[in-house]
Protein backbone atom coordinates (compact mmCIF):
# COMPACT_ATOMS: atom_id res chain seq x y z
CA UNK A 1 0.00 0.00 0.00
CA UNK A 2 1.22 3.48 -0.81
CA UNK A 3 0.19 5.95 1.87
CA UNK A 4 0.77 9.67 2.09
CA UNK A 5 0.87 11.29 5.54
CA UNK A 6 1.12 14.99 6.19
CA UNK A 7 2.54 16.68 9.27
CA UNK A 8 3.43 20.28 10.06
CA UNK A 9 6.96 21.34 10.83
CA UNK A 10 8.87 24.54 11.52
CA UNK A 11 11.43 25.55 8.94
CA UNK A 12 12.76 28.87 10.22
CA UNK A 13 16.29 28.48 8.90
CA UNK A 14 15.08 27.83 5.33
CA UNK A 15 12.91 30.92 4.94
CA UNK A 16 15.42 33.10 3.05
CA UNK A 17 16.35 30.15 0.80
CA UNK A 18 12.66 29.58 -0.04
CA UNK A 19 12.10 33.27 -0.77
CA UNK A 20 15.01 33.20 -3.23
CA UNK A 21 13.60 30.10 -4.93
CA UNK A 22 10.18 31.73 -5.23
CA UNK A 23 11.76 34.73 -6.91
CA UNK A 24 13.49 32.37 -9.39
CA UNK A 25 10.21 30.45 -9.88
CA UNK A 26 11.72 27.14 -8.69
CA UNK A 27 8.69 26.44 -6.53
CA UNK A 28 5.69 25.29 -8.50
CA UNK A 29 2.43 27.09 -8.01
CA UNK A 30 -0.14 24.67 -6.65
CA UNK A 31 -2.81 26.04 -8.99
CA UNK A 32 -0.54 25.74 -12.03
CA UNK A 33 0.20 22.09 -11.24
CA UNK A 34 -3.37 21.02 -10.50
CA UNK A 35 -4.57 18.66 -13.25
CA UNK A 36 -7.57 16.38 -13.61
CA UNK A 37 -6.41 13.10 -15.20
CA UNK A 38 -6.90 11.01 -12.03
CA UNK A 39 -9.47 13.33 -10.44
CA UNK A 40 -12.46 11.23 -11.51
CA UNK A 41 -10.93 8.15 -9.81
CA UNK A 42 -10.06 9.82 -6.49
CA UNK A 43 -12.62 9.31 -3.77
CA UNK A 44 -12.67 11.72 -0.85
CA UNK A 45 -14.16 10.86 2.54
CA UNK A 46 -14.10 14.10 4.53
CA UNK A 47 -13.22 14.06 8.21
CA UNK A 48 -16.49 14.90 9.99
CA UNK A 49 -14.61 16.06 13.11
CA UNK A 50 -11.71 18.24 11.92
CA UNK A 51 -9.09 19.09 14.51
CA UNK A 52 -8.27 22.67 15.49
CA UNK A 53 -5.20 24.02 13.72
CA UNK A 54 -2.15 24.32 15.99
CA UNK A 55 -0.41 27.56 16.82
CA UNK A 56 2.65 27.69 14.51
CA UNK A 57 4.78 28.91 17.43
CA UNK A 58 4.18 25.63 19.29
CA UNK A 59 4.74 23.15 16.46
CA UNK A 60 6.96 20.14 17.08
CA UNK A 61 8.08 18.24 13.99
CA UNK A 62 6.11 15.03 13.44
CA UNK A 63 3.60 15.64 16.25
CA UNK A 64 0.75 17.43 14.47
CA UNK A 65 -1.04 15.73 11.58
CA UNK A 66 -3.70 17.05 9.24
CA UNK A 67 -7.24 15.73 9.03
CA UNK A 68 -6.73 13.48 5.98
CA UNK A 69 -4.35 11.02 4.35
CA UNK A 70 -4.08 9.49 0.90
CA UNK A 71 -3.99 5.74 0.38
CA UNK A 72 -3.49 3.81 -2.83
CA UNK A 73 -3.38 0.02 -2.69
CA UNK A 74 -1.62 -2.26 -5.16
CA UNK A 75 -2.41 -5.86 -6.01
CA UNK A 76 -0.30 -8.15 -8.23
CA UNK A 77 -3.31 -9.18 -10.32
CA UNK A 78 -5.07 -5.78 -10.54
CA UNK A 79 -2.23 -3.29 -10.21
CA UNK A 80 -2.94 0.07 -8.59
CA UNK A 81 -6.41 0.69 -7.15
CA UNK A 82 -8.15 4.04 -7.23
CA UNK A 83 -6.66 6.58 -4.83
CA UNK A 84 -8.60 7.46 -1.69
CA UNK A 85 -8.37 10.52 0.53
CA UNK A 86 -9.67 9.43 3.93
CA UNK A 87 -9.68 10.80 7.48
CA UNK A 88 -6.27 10.46 9.11
CA UNK A 89 -6.03 7.26 11.10
CA UNK A 90 -4.02 4.17 11.90
CA UNK A 91 -3.04 1.70 9.22
CA UNK A 92 -4.18 -1.89 9.33
CA UNK A 93 -1.30 -4.16 8.30
CA UNK A 94 -1.18 -7.90 7.99
CA UNK A 95 1.48 -9.59 10.13
CA UNK A 96 2.76 -10.93 6.78
CA UNK A 97 3.45 -7.41 5.45
CA UNK A 98 6.88 -7.64 3.83
CA UNK A 99 7.96 -4.30 5.31
CA UNK A 100 7.77 -5.90 8.75
CA UNK A 101 10.02 -8.79 7.72
CA UNK A 102 12.29 -7.53 4.95
CA UNK A 103 12.10 -3.74 5.26
CA UNK A 104 10.54 -3.34 1.80
CA UNK A 105 9.48 0.23 2.24
CA UNK A 106 10.64 3.66 1.22
CA UNK A 107 9.81 7.22 2.14
CA UNK A 108 10.26 10.65 0.67
CA UNK A 109 9.60 14.10 2.05
CA UNK A 110 8.43 17.30 0.43
CA UNK A 111 6.96 20.58 1.55
CA UNK A 112 4.05 22.87 0.77
CA UNK A 113 4.35 26.59 1.54
CA UNK A 114 1.90 29.45 1.54
CA UNK A 115 3.36 32.36 -0.41
CA UNK A 116 3.01 35.99 0.53
CA UNK A 117 0.19 36.10 -2.04
CA UNK A 118 -1.67 33.41 -0.07
CA UNK A 119 -1.23 30.71 -2.74
CA UNK A 120 -0.08 27.23 -1.77
CA UNK A 121 3.05 25.99 -3.52
CA UNK A 122 4.76 22.61 -3.53
CA UNK A 123 8.55 22.68 -3.36
CA UNK A 124 10.09 20.64 -6.23
CA UNK A 125 7.47 17.87 -6.07
CA UNK A 126 8.53 16.04 -9.23
CA UNK A 127 12.09 15.62 -7.97
CA UNK A 128 10.79 14.07 -4.75
CA UNK A 129 8.37 11.79 -6.59
CA UNK A 130 11.09 10.63 -9.00
CA UNK A 131 13.32 9.78 -6.04
CA UNK A 132 10.48 7.80 -4.44
CA UNK A 133 9.92 5.87 -7.68
CA UNK A 134 13.66 5.16 -7.96
CA UNK A 135 13.72 3.94 -4.33
CA UNK A 136 10.67 1.73 -5.00
CA UNK A 137 12.41 0.07 -7.95
CA UNK A 138 15.56 -0.45 -5.86
CA UNK A 139 13.64 -2.44 -3.22
CA UNK A 140 11.52 -4.31 -5.82
CA UNK A 141 8.27 -2.47 -5.15
CA UNK A 142 6.01 -1.71 -8.14
CA UNK A 143 6.67 1.53 -9.95
CA UNK A 144 3.92 4.12 -10.25
CA UNK A 145 2.96 6.87 -12.67
CA UNK A 146 4.76 9.95 -11.32
CA UNK A 147 2.33 12.48 -12.80
CA UNK A 148 -0.62 10.65 -11.26
CA UNK A 149 1.00 10.50 -7.82
CA UNK A 150 1.73 14.22 -8.05
CA UNK A 151 -1.91 14.84 -8.86
CA UNK A 152 -3.00 12.71 -5.89
CA UNK A 153 -0.70 14.67 -3.59
CA UNK A 154 -2.07 17.93 -5.00
CA UNK A 155 -5.62 16.77 -4.26
CA UNK A 156 -4.61 15.82 -0.72
CA UNK A 157 -2.92 19.18 -0.11
CA UNK A 158 -5.92 20.94 -1.63
CA UNK A 159 -8.24 18.99 0.71
CA UNK A 160 -6.15 20.04 3.74
CA UNK A 161 -5.13 23.46 2.38
CA UNK A 162 -6.26 25.17 5.59
CA UNK A 163 -3.43 23.30 7.33
CA UNK A 164 -0.75 25.07 5.26
CA UNK A 165 0.47 27.64 7.78
CA UNK A 166 0.20 31.38 7.19
CA UNK A 167 3.37 31.84 9.28
CA UNK A 168 6.41 32.84 7.24
CA UNK A 169 8.74 30.30 8.84
CA UNK A 170 6.49 27.22 8.69
CA UNK A 171 5.50 24.70 6.06
CA UNK A 172 3.29 21.67 5.60
CA UNK A 173 5.49 18.59 5.49
CA UNK A 174 4.34 15.85 3.13
CA UNK A 175 5.65 12.35 3.76
CA UNK A 176 4.90 9.76 1.04
CA UNK A 177 5.47 6.34 2.57
CA UNK A 178 5.51 3.26 0.33
CA UNK A 179 4.95 0.06 2.34
CA UNK A 180 5.48 -3.38 0.75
Amino acid sequence: MLSIYISLSLLQRYRSHVQALVRRRCIASFKALFRSSVAPRITIARNEQPKPKPDPATLVFGKEFTDHMLTVKWDASRGWDSPQIVPFGNLSLSPATSALHYATECIEGMKAYRGIDGKVRLFRPLENIRRLNKSAAAVCLPEFNEAELLECIQHLVHTDRDWVPEAKDCSLYIRPTFIG
